[in-house]
C-alpha cells in the first residue's frame, strides 16, 4: 500500500519542468523548417533585386526606352535614360560645323540640361565627308571614337577629335593619328589599336550613316529633340528654346 501510494502521488515537480525543457527540443525542426522558408524568401528577393539591376544596366547600354537603337554603344549617351528631353546628333568628325556646335552649343546643352537630368544626349555618326571606305578619314574616326568607347572614353575623345581638326581627308584622322590621340588620353593602347586595325565597328558608323539618311538627314550637324529635326549648328538659345518647349509639355 505504502508504494502504490507513492505511486498515486502527484509527479515531481522537478520532473515536470525537466519535461517541459524537453518541449522545445521537439519543436526546433518546425523552427528550422520557418528560418529556412524565411531564408528561400529572402534569396528570391535578392534575386528578384539583381534581376532588376541587370535590366536596368541592359536597358542603360542598349538605350531601351529611349530613341537610341541597340546598337548604340553606352558610352555615345549621357544623361539619365529616362530623361524627358532625348537628342540624337549626327555628326561627322571632320565636319567643321559639327565641331563648333559639339564643342559649343552641345557643351552649354550639357551643363544646363543634361547635368541635371533633364535632358539625354546620343551621338550618332554621319560620316559623309569621303567615299564611306573602311580607310575614309571621317569612317575612321568614328571607329575610333567607338573604340575609346570601349574604355569609356567616348566623350574625350570626341573633344579631341573636333578640337583638332584641319580640315577634311588631310591625314589629320589616318590610324597612326588617331592611336596617337588614345595614347595622349592615357587609354589602353594595346587594346585601342586591336579594336581600330579590325576594323572592329565599321559596320557600326556605317549603320549610323544609313539610318540617319532615312531619317531625312543630309547634311551636318542634324539633331533631334524628341524627334523633331534641328538642321545645322543650331545656337544654344535655339536649343534652350526647343528644350523649354519639350520640358513645359
Amino acid at each position: 500500500m505504502p508504494r502504490q501510494q507513492a505511486d498515486n502521488r502527484p509527479p515531481d515537480s522537478h520532473r515536470d519542468a525537466r519535461t517541459n525543457r524537453g518541449k522545445p527540443k521537439q519543436r526546433k525542426p518546425k523552427q528550422a523548417s520557418k528560418l529556412s522558408t524565411n531564408s528561400i524568401i529572402v534569396v528570391g528577393v535578392l534575386a528578384l533585386v539583381a534581376v532588376g539591376a541587370l535590366v536596368l544596366f541592359t536597358g542603360t547600354l542598349f538605350g531601351m526606352g529611349s530613341s537610341v537603337p541597340a546598337t548604340a554603344s553606352m558610352d555615345t549617351s549621357k544623361g539619365l535614360i529616362d530623361a524627358k528631353v532625348q537628342i540624337e546628333e549626327f555628326a561627322d568628325f571632320q565636319c567643321p560645323a559639327c565641331g563648333t556646335f559639339g564643342l559649343g552649343t552641345m557643351r552649354q546643352v550639357t551643363n544646363e540640361y543634361v547635368d541635371t537630368g533633364k535632358v539625354r544626349v546620343t551621338f550618332r555618326h554621319f560620316a559623309f565627308l569621303g567615299n564611306g571606305g573602311a580607310n575614309d578619314e571621317s569612317v575612321l574616326a568614328g571607329q575610333a571614337s567607338e573604340c575609346a568607347a570601349e574604355q569609356s572614353k567616348f566623350w574625350a575623345y570626341h573633344d579631341k577629335l573636333f578640337s583638332g581638326q584641319t580640315g577634311g581627308n588631310r591625314g589629320t584622322f589616318s590610324r597612326a593619328n588617331l592611336k596617337r590621340f588614345a595614347r595622349d588620353l592615357g587609354l589602353d593602347t594595346k587594346a585601342f589599336d586591336t579594336c581600330l586595325d579590325s576594323n572592329k565597328y565599321l559596320s557600326k558608323v556605317l549603320q549610323d550613316t544609313e539610318e540617319g539618311r532615312k531619317k531625312g538627314v543630309t547634311a551636318t550637324p542634324t539633331s533631334f529633340v524628341n524627334g523633331q529635326m534641328v538642321k545645322g549648328a543650331a545656337a544654344f538659345a535655339e536649343m534652350k528654346r526647343i528644350i523649354e518647349a519639350e520640358l513645359a509639355k
